[in-house]
């Protein structure tokens, strides 16, 4: 996964956990904020995930998008 938390220049590699059958990675996200990110496939192709928020950034990119609340 890779999104603007970090300008775009990080690729975090995600992990599956066989017992719930799921991705994950752990991030350390600021609060109040909001990010978007895109998920990398086969080390080149950049994808959105259509099951989790969708949105178009200032640039026009269409990514997923997370806000990151105090709640």
């Amino acid at each position: 996964i890779c999104g603007s938390m970090d300008n775009w220049d990080e690729r975090h590699d995600m992990q599956f956990d066989p017992f719930t059958n799921q991705w994950f990675v752990t991030l350390h996200l600021k609060v109040g904020e909001e990010f978007f990110y895109k998920y990398i496939i086969n080390d080149n192709d950049w994808v959105t995930n259509e099951e989790e928020p969708i949105r178009m950034d200032s640039g026009g990119n269409r990514n997923n998008h997370c806000a990151m609340s105090a709640n």
